[in-house]
């Protein structure tokens, strides 16, 4: 499909909230302090967002497709033409369960973590209600092929799609399989011992496979822009906002002593990949990290707006850059996080 990848990308932080405040406004420093709202209905937002207004300032209109876990429409007013929420964790996929028995202790589970009484008693202890459920909706991919139909220049799509994401209960073949034992389905649970590593070959594995279904879906929706002539003329750009966290030492601050390249490599590196109406594609082996490539994705854009076209914007950015070494990223567990600089990767 010609995309340009980064195989070295990474983001500075491990938790969601924080990579995205960082990516979508352009900046490294501790965000953790200041990046998220949270509305009268519970849900969280971020506090800024310069990305999405550089769009909106430019005139862009938005078709925003995403879960309850982070809310990007609250923030663009009338520049939102379609908002589109699915339930997160996705309820609809225990119907794929093996048996009856197990559907109802799966959908009991979801009852009670929704108890806010409840959730707050076992939070008061230090647990955790690990439910297992798939978290990703295939129906995004849907709602995304079918509104290509009203697609027209001008229009920015955003989807959230959590995929490839924990719980691993998506096959290669996007089919949910629950028969998995638990602690195969996550990346880490919470408080577990040090276990052997076979248990990380494993997830690994459930890691792939959901990958595979991604790119199966993406596969599609590619296919269906060519279909609708739109495919050549648009910008796409997938990305990740942290690693796998499959590993056995989580980012924490208390263990910044033990973490290893691993560690480090699983929590921090991400995928990123950009398609350009030119055409251009490869691979690019620099070190940069994800505010350094949303920001050159945001000067494409701005070169388009202004009729610059889109050629060699996006590439001229970046070749101002001579790499990130070492990298820098962020430690949970205080605040402000703890800065640290490792390299991610080999040279």
């Amino acid at each position: 499909f010609g995309l340009i990848e980064f195989p070295r990308a990474y983001s500075h932080y491990s938790q969601t909230g924080d990579s995205m405040f960082s990516a979508f406004n352009y900046q490294a420093e501790d965000v953790s302090r200041f990046n998220l709202e949270s509305a009268s209905d519970g849900r969280n937002f971020l506090s800024k967002n310069a990305h999405l207004d550089a769009m909106k300032s430019n005139g862009y209109r938005f078709r925003i497709y995403q879960t309850g876990h982070l809310d990007y429409c609250r923030s663009q007013g009338d520049a939102v033409e379609r908002c589109w929420n699915y339930q997160h964790p996705n309820v609809s996929s225990i119907r794929q369960a093996a048996d009856t028995s197990q559907r109802v202790n799966m959908l009991a589970s979801v009852i009670l973590n929704q108890s806010e009484l409840l959730t707050r008693a076992l939070n008061s202890y230090g647990f955790l209600l690990n439910l297992g459920i798939a978290v990703h909706d295939p129906e995004i991919f849907d709602q995304l092929e079918n509104d290509l139909s009203g697609h027209t220049d001008g229009t920015y799509s955003l989807a959230h799609v959590l995929l490839p994401h924990g719980p691993f209960a998506y096959m290669n073949d996007c089919s949910v399989n629950y028969d998995s034992p638990m602690w195969a389905r996550y990346a880490n649970m919470e408080n577990e011992p040090g276990l052997p590593e076979w248990v990380y070959e494993v997830r690994n594995t459930r890691y792939f496979e959901q990958m595979d279904c991604a790119l199966s879906e993406l596969r599609s929706l590619f296919n269906t822009m060519k279909e609708k002539g739109i495919f050549d003329r648009s910008i796409i750009l997938i990305h990740g906002d942290h690693g796998s966290m499959i590993s056995p030492a989580q980012p924490h601050v208390s263990n910044r002593d033990r973490l290893t390249k691993v560690d480090i490599k699983a929590a921090f590196s991400v995928m990123f990949a950009v398609k350009l109406p030119s055409g251009e594609f490869g691979s690019d082996p620099r070190t940069v990290s994800l505010p350094t490539l949303m920001e050159s994705m945001g000067k494409l854009v701005n070169a388009v707006a202004a009729g610059q076209g889109s050629n060699g914007a996006f590439s001229e950015r970046l070749s101002a850059e001579d790499g990130e070494r070492p990298e820098v990223v962020y430690l949970t567990g205080e605040v402000p996080l703890v800065k640290v600089e490792v390299e991610l990767f080999e040279e």
